[in-house]
């Protein structure tokens, strides 16, 4: 079997980009930063799914 090393920053990029949706679930009020959040993880995660294509 052929086993690909991992990318050390992409499963950082990945960890971020869990770490922003738990942040966006659990704080029920996140001021000026729940927004730039909001609108910044899912892209985040198609493009890491892109590179990863």
């Amino acid at each position: 079997m052929i086993y690909k090393q991992r990318i050390a920053y992409i499963d950082l990029v990945k960890g971020i980009g869990i770490f922003c949706v738990l942040f966006e679930i659990l704080v029920p009020n996140g001021g000026m930063v729940k927004p730039a959040i909001y609108s910044s993880h899912m892209p985040l995660f198609f493009i890491v799914t892109g590179i990863l294509l």
